[in-house]
This record gives C-alpha cells, structure tokens and sequence, in this order.
C-alpha cells in the first residue's frame, strides 16, 4: 500500500476537478473550451448573415465598420463571460468546506480514509467510479461531479505518486461500477 499523503486543497485543485469534470460530456477533455468555441462559431455566423443581408441590401459594398465594431464587441463580452466564469467558481470555492483546508488521506485496503478538522470519513473503492490521471494531479470521481483531489505536490517524490496512482487504478477498477 502507498503512504498516506498531506495537503492543503488549493483553488487550483478545484479548477482542475472542474475542468476534469467537464471532460465527461460530450466533447471529453476539450469541452471547457469547445463551448466557447461554439459560441463564438454561432456569433460569426450571425455577424456575417448581417453582413450579406447588408450587402445584398444596398447592392454594393457592405459597412464594414459595423460589423469590425459588432466583432469588438464579441470579442468583449466573451471577456466578459470568462470572467464572470472565473469569478462564480472562485465563489463557489470560497463556500466549500474542504477549500483551503488541510487534507490528510491514508489509502487502506478497504477504501481511503480521508481526514480534515473537524470531518473525516472514508471513500470505498466500490464507490470510486473512475480514476483519471493527469501529469499534475490523480482524480478519483465518486460521481460524474464529485472528484477526490490527489496532487502531484502532495507526494514525496515521482515514484510515490506513480506508485499511488497505480495502487489506487488497480483497486477503483477491480470493484468500480459503472457511472
């Protein structure tokens, strides 16, 4: 069995459970950015439907100026909706019981035992749906939204965390149900 590990969940931790959420939909690891995307396509579109129906409109050459003013304009809002993003995930964080608290997680044979003042409980491999590993951190989904954060920063050296995240894919496989 791997050692325990210690550690303070940081923001940073959150935003990458965040994102490695997002990569169960459709899209997997792309969809956080893919649904900008998206939006924008839909945006452009539409600029450039204004920008034949004007066109078509004055049967000469369209303003162009408009549509260069309408696309700074998407340009900020998208800045914007980035932002707001940022900020209600920031909130969200601020509310959680486990941010910025010191974490202690141990790993035994029936499950992870996890630690942090004044909470504690245990996390049975049977109840790990999926495991996920990154280069900087080991996600291990309890659900499609809910991920036990192991970072990289947390183990004592490369091979403890190669080590772990063995241990931990063999066990989360061997009894996981399927999401």
């Amino acid at each position: 069995m791997p050692p325990g590990i210690k550690y303070t969940y940081l923001f940073e931790d959150y935003l990458a459970a965040t994102r490695a959420r997002a990569w169960n939909g459709v899209f997997g690891r792309h969809t956080f950015w893919i649904r900008y995307c998206i939006f924008g396509a839909i945006f452009l579109a539409i600029v450039s439907a204004q920008v034949i129906l004007d066109y078509v409109k004055t049967r000469g050459s369209p303003d162009l100026g408009s549509a260069a003013l309408t696309l700074a304009g998407f340009a900020g809002l998208m800045a914007i909706c980035w932002l707001l993003e940022w900020y209600v995930v920031r909130v969200a964080f601020g509310r959680l019981a486990v941010g910025d608290a010191d974490l202690a997680l141990n790993f035994e044979s029936d499950g992870i035992h996890w630690s942090m003042a004044p909470h504690s409980g245990t996390y049975g491999w049977s109840g790990i749906r999926d495991v996920v590993r990154t280069p900087k951190r080991i996600f291990l989904f309890i659900s499609k939204s809910e991920a036990v954060v192991l970072p990289r920063r947390a183990f004592m050296s490369e091979n403890a965390f190669a080590e772990t995240a063995r241990y931990v894919e063999t066990r989360a496989n061997s009894e996981a149900k399927p999401l």
